[in-house]
């Protein structure tokens, strides 16, 4: 026992504060509570959570802080095995569950599977993990207009795509650039459960844009903000959560390319945001399916999205007047 302890205790003390990903996101984290899901505590940082008591709507829209319960090197409840990669655009994947989460009803054998969508000239990948043995809900709308996988390798790839048979998670690269735009591996997290979807990833610039719907900047705030996504008929208070919910993001990178990515999940979920820069989605059901739209231009990345999901339908003459709201 004390020498599992020394060892999660040595993973721990070189992970940068910036790249601390919140291991007990829910209330009344303690160092017992932390350590028995094999996790790092340390208390001289805290989250704006006063005494731990559970916080109101609006104080679950406000800041959070550098977590005090955060993931260790090297954790994971997922291994690969059985790769196979095709002519460097399409992969599949199994996955096994090693180790059961604090959440229970852990998914035993994921697939994944990465592969070129929409027409010939279109440099978007879809990676998609599921349950491989159950279905389980996926968004029937918007019915993808444009989502027909394609094998063929050409001019058009602009991305390279990594996986680690040690580690969960994947990476994505630009191709023409080498810049990394999507890191998964790199960070902990990742879990697969009945109730609790979370994966979380580096991103290669501050410049983020998107996941609404919010009353925030244009520029998002990196610094440990959580956008909730859950419809909800409500004055645009600062920071929470509207109308709408669209879990999509565009990112500039440093070279000035754009790239943007959409999950593909109609469930209730939280995205929190930090400043390595760094993402977490956590969501409450369904699967993981991600749309990565390679740009390099913003107006790239809105095409591809739009041959996705559908672009918008011109009103019609005789409904254009005036709207009380």
């Amino acid at each position: 026992m004390v020498e599992d302890v020394l060892k999660i205790i040595d993973k721990c003390n070189n992970i940068p504060v910036d790249r601390r990903f919140d291991c007990h996101p829910e209330n009344g984290a303690s160092e017992l509570s932390c350590m028995a899901r094999g996790c790092c505590w340390d208390s001289m940082y805290h989250r704006d959570d006063k005494n731990n008591n559970e916080m109101s709507n609006e104080r679950l829209e406000q800041a959070l802080n550098v977590p005090y319960c955060f993931y260790p090197q090297d954790w994971k409840l997922y291994k690969y095995k059985n790769i196979n990669e095709t002519d460097g655009t399409c992969l599949e994947a199994e996955m096994v569950n090693i180790k059961k989460s604090f959440y229970g009803e852990d998914i035993l054998l994921p697939k994944m599977e990465m592969y070129r969508v929409g027409g010939e000239n279109e440099n978007t990948l879809r990676v998609k993990i599921y349950d491989s043995e159950h279905e389980r809900y996926e968004p029937i709308w918007p019915h993808r207009l444009n989502d027909k996988r394609l094998t063929s390798n050409n001019q058009f790839n602009d991305y390279e795509f990594e996986i680690d048979n040690s580690k969960p998670g994947w990476r994505i690269f630009r191709k023409s650039t080498k810049t990394i735009i999507f890191d998964s591996i790199s960070v902990g997290g990742f879990i697969f459960s009945n109730q609790l979807l979370q994966l979380s990833t580096l991103l290669p610039s501050e410049n983020i844009y998107g996941l609404g719907e919010h009353r925030t900047s244009l520029k998002l705030n990196m610094k440990w903000q959580r956008l909730t996504l859950f419809n909800k008929d409500q004055p645009p208070t600062e920071n929470a959560n509207l109308y709408g919910s669209h879990p999509f993001y565009m990112v500039i990178e440093e070279s000035g390319h754009a790239h943007g990515v959409l999950f593909l999940n109609s469930n209730a979920m939280d995205i929190i945001t930090q400043p390595t820069p760094a993402l977490t989605f956590r969501t409450i059901g369904g699967i993981f399916d991600m749309y990565f739209f390679m740009g390099p231009k913003p107006h790239d990345v809105l095409h591809q999205l739009s041959n996705v999901i559908g672009r918008p339908f011109m009103p019609p003459y005789w409904s254009l007047g005036f709207h009380l709201c």
